[in-house]
């Protein structure tokens, strides 16, 4: 490997997870979640694939995720799920962007933006249904504002805030929510192209459920459940791979990286890798992780610095200067899992997707 460090995307694994959701979503549009540059894997390319694959919708969270995505040519239908500035809802309008409607305040503002500034926008009306974050409070308060000019009512949606727990009934007590206000809008005279609630961890968890007419996918995409495991036969889509920049002899009684944290009990066999929490590897891995180096589990010996981290290859005796090492994800010789890595970080998959760097170079792997 001649890079310091890249990320593999691997759109075989991308097209494969696809199929698999588009298959449990039993017959509802999917909405592809790319935002934060599609969980840190490069929304352009992989907007540009799931739209090769028959994706019905993509969403992201800002105005300038949606524009980036049109100024390279895609055309899917894209939702933004964040509160858009209403000064930008003309410019959205124009590019064909739906906009989430945030509230009550945000639907008025939305409204004189697009009258002032003659145009129609779409719009998706959310209810907060327990997550406590965007949506009007229910039916009686939303109402008012689907009769706003400037707004065409396109779509409504909630967002679940425990769905990746198989076993919180609270999920159930979100989709009821969400059903009553439906039905209470619609006997009001108010019904939606389209009604979305059910993201990757409840339609994994809960297919049983009444899903709505289209199903929000995001990590699942990119080859993780949400929830406790992977039952689906998901793939991961990036693999992070660094390279050695030297490796050396640590005697007994030295010590290795910041704060002196690890001290060899012996004399240890020490590569040096080319990744550090600047690249997006936690500094929480420090003493905790493995990398996978010609197919040996290498532990990290001390601190993970801002650009390099020190592992134990003392049972890789053929270890040399630019030898690949896998930080996460697959490769021939074995795989690091994102579950274990978040787990020993006290984290969350999707924080350890999106938190590697815009320095770290994304190559699209060959697809097979």
């Amino acid at each position: 490997m001649q890079e310091r460090i890249a990320a593999t995307i691997g759109l075989d694994a991308l097209a494969h997870n696809y199929r698999i959701l588009r298959k449990a979503a039993r017959g509802a549009r999917l909405m592809a979640v790319v935002k934060a540059d599609a969980y840190g894997h490069g929304a352009i390319e992989i907007s540009a694939k799931l739209q090769e694959l028959g994706a019905d919708w993509l969403a992201v969270v800002a105005p300038d995720e949606a524009a980036a995505l049109r100024d390279a040519g895609v055309t899917l239908p894209i939702l933004i799920m964040g509160r858009t500035p209403p000064e930008r809802a003309p410019e959205m309008a124009g590019r064909g962007v739906t906009l989430t409607v945030a509230g009550p305040e945000h639907a008025a503002k939305l409204s004189e933006a697009a009258v002032r500034a003659g145009v129609q926008v779409k719009a998706h009306f959310k209810l907060d249904t327990g997550m406590s974050r965007l949506g009007f409070a229910g039916a009686d308060e939303l109402l008012p504002a689907l009769g706003l000019p400037g707004l065409i009512a396109e779509g409504l949606y909630t967002h679940l805030a425990a769905s990746d727990e198989p076993a919180n009934a609270f999920t159930h007590t979100q989709l009821e929510r969400f059903a009553l206000q439906r039905d209470i809008l619609a006997r009001s005279g108010h019904t939606f192209q389209f009604t979305h609630c059910a993201n990757s961890g409840c339609m994994i968890h809960f297919g049983e459920a009444e899903l709505g007419d289209m199903i929000r996918t995001g990590l699942a995409l990119y080859g993780y459940d949400p929830g406790p495991g992977n039952g689906l036969g998901l793939r991961p889509v990036m693999s992070l791979w660094t390279s050695v920049a030297m490796v050396r002899t640590v005697r007994a009684g030295e010590t290795v990286s910041y704060g002196r944290r690890w001290t060899a009990g012996h004399d240890t066999r020490v590569a040096v890798l080319q990744c550090g929490y600047a690249d997006g590897y936690h500094r929480a891995l420090s003493g905790q992780a493995e990398v996978l180096l010609r197919g040996t589990r290498c532990p990290i010996l001390g601190a993970v610095c801002m650009d390099m981290m020190m592992v134990d290859v003392t049972r890789v005796p053929d270890a040399a200067a630019g030898d690949p090492a896998l930080l996460f994800g697959e490769s021939p010789d074995g795989a690091v899992s994102l579950y274990e890595l978040a787990e020993k970080a006290g984290t969350i998959p999707y924080e350890l997707l999106c938190a590697v760097s815009a320095r770290v170079p994304r190559r699209l792997a060959d697809e097979t």
